[in-house]
C-alpha cells in the first residue's frame, strides 16, 4: 500500500515513491555511466581552459588600448 499524502499546497505526495528515487540515486554507477560521466567532465573541463585564454586575452588587449 502506498502512503499518498496531501502537502500544505494540496499537491499529493507519494512517500514510497520518494524513498524508492532516493535509493536509485544513492546506487553507485554503472561502469557504462560512469565511463560517460567522465567523458563530458573533460569536454568541459576543455571548454573551460578554452574560454579562460579567451577572456586572458581580451583583457590584455583591453589594458593595451587603455593605455594608448
Amino acid at each position: 500500500m502506498t502512503t499518498k499524502t496531501r502537502s500544505a499546497k494540496g499537491a499529493i505526495v507519494d512517500f514510497d515513491l520518494l524513498k524508492i528515487k532516493a535509493q536509485i540515486a544513492a546506487a553507485p554507477p554503472t561502469t557504462d555511466v560512469k565511463k560517460r560521466e567522465d567523458f563530458i567532465d573533460k569536454k568541459l573541463r576543455r571548454r573551460v581552459k578554452r574560454n579562460k585564454k579567451k577572456i586572458v586575452e581580451e583583457i590584455k588587449n583591453t589594458d593595451k588600448k587603455e593605455e594608448e
